[in-house]
């Protein structure tokens, strides 16, 4: 918390040249230890900054790895991939423990990067089984077998 207020006053130039030329800013979780280290940031550039979720990012390098507190700082866009819980892979989704398949259908309607290392084709069919309302954990993950 020490670090959120001198980096939300440094942020200002920069939400305020964004502003300017019409692009939207989003602040991405990386290794901050829970969401709450962010919140003062984003509150204060409320309606100019938005929040970016990376999934992997709250695993690997937080000590909130449970999406829910992040989710709740209510993310325009998401960065997904999955991971082993030790190191940011960048595999397909449904590979690694991340368990996409138990909070991202809410969010299907936000924009999204799918940061994988590999052919995306099945985190695409894992995000198009979830899209159709196959929540089964299991039957997700078993998109990647086909």
């Amino acid at each position: 918390m020490e670090r959120a207020l001198p980096l939300a006053e440094a942020l200002g130039l920069v939400v305020r040249r964004a502003r300017t030329l019409g692009v939207r800013l989003l602040l991405e979780n990386s290794h901050e230890p829970h969401p709450e280290a962010l919140r003062p940031v984003l509150e204060a550039h409320a309606g100019e900054l938005g929040f970016c979720f990376d999934t992997a990012h709250a695993r690997v390098f937080s000590r909130t790895p449970d999406p829910g507190p992040w989710l709740a700082l209510a993310p325009e866009h998401l960065h997904l991939n999955d991971t082993d819980g030790v190191y940011d892979r960048h595999w397909n989704l449904g590979r690694g423990v991340l368990g996409h398949g138990a909070w991202l259908r809410p969010y299907l309607d936000r924009t999204m990067v799918l940061e994988v290392r590999e052919d995306p084709e099945a985190s695409l069919r894992y995000l198009s089984a979830l899209e159709e309302g196959e929540g089964d954990v299991n039957r997700l993950t078993d998109t990647l077998q086909r």
